[in-house]
């Protein structure tokens, strides 16, 4: 596991130092979606097969909308408005 760990920081400081920024984005984007998407499968309690096909989904979207220039700003906002809405429930919740 120690090894591992050593492996995966020194891919993290090579990957933050030396690739260029559309590269590092789109790293950075596959790593942080698709775990999330797994994480949250686990969270709703979704099957494998199941869970594997929404993380897929999720990179294919994230991947659409990183090459859509013109529809950043609006899935920003959409992003913003979400987490927005999500506090007021969680604020209202009993």
């Amino acid at each position: 596991m120690k090894k591992f760990l050593v492996v995966l920081v020194a891919l993290v400081l090579l990957g933050v130092l030396f690739l260029p920024k559309p590269y590092f984005a789109i790293a950075s984007l596959i790593v942080f979606v698709a775990l999330g998407g797994w994480e949250w499968g686990r969270l709703v309690a979704l099957d494998d097969p199941i869970r594997i096909f929404f993380v897929v989904a999720l990179l294919i979207v994230s991947a659409f909308f990183y090459w859509q220039v013109d529809l950043q700003a609006a899935v920003i906002m959409l992003g913003v408005l979400g987490w927005i809405v999500a506090l007021v429930l969680l604020g209202t919740y009993k």
